[in-house]
């Protein structure tokens, strides 16, 4: 078994304090010398899909900074191939405009974030084609310029195909 660990805080330069909060199934508290590890038990091939979780970030922050935050998670989750069982978008889709517009890290992950941007990129690839999806990597590319409708509207169509 591989360990992923996530720290709470060292010297102030890591904080992980949102997805402890969440209560992640799995994680296990570590604490000595005033320092709290959060740590999870995962295969080799799931810490490598978590890298290149990481490292698309990396990419699409570099290529577009102000891109939307589902998209962003989208990308990673989708090249990363953390494809969520068909049950937990399932259970997770009962979500409304209002939480998908503007979420924080919190947010996100409360209304099934993770599970639902992969499916979004899903319905995006299948519904535009991948080149268009790309498109939304450019600088000032959101909803209207990439698919040629607001993102409500791309929003309400999506919940209809999932």
């Amino acid at each position: 078994m591989i360990r992923i660990l996530l720290i709470t805080a060292i010297g102030g330069l890591l904080n992980f304090t949102p997805m402890i909060s969440l209560k992640t199934p799995g994680m296990r508290e570590f604490s000595s010398h005033g320092t709290t590890v959060y740590a999870m038990e995962k295969d080799a091939a799931e810490v490598e899909r978590a890298a290149v979780h990481e490292y698309v970030h990396v990419l699409t922050d570099r290529r577009n900074k102000g891109m939307d935050y589902w998209l962003k998670e989208g990308f990673s989750l989708y090249l990363a191939g953390q494809q969520p069982s068909a049950e937990a978008i399932r259970r997770a889709r009962d979500i409304t405009f209002h939480e998908f517009q503007n979420p924080n890290a919190i947010q996100f992950a409360e209304v099934g974030g993770y599970t639902l941007a992969y499916a979004l990129m899903e319905y995006l690839e299948q519904e535009y084609g991948w080149e268009r999806v790309l498109e939304f990597l450019q600088p000032d590319h959101g909803y209207p310029e990439v698919t040629g409708y607001d993102k409500e509207l791309v929003f309400k169509d999506w919940l209809m195909d999932i």
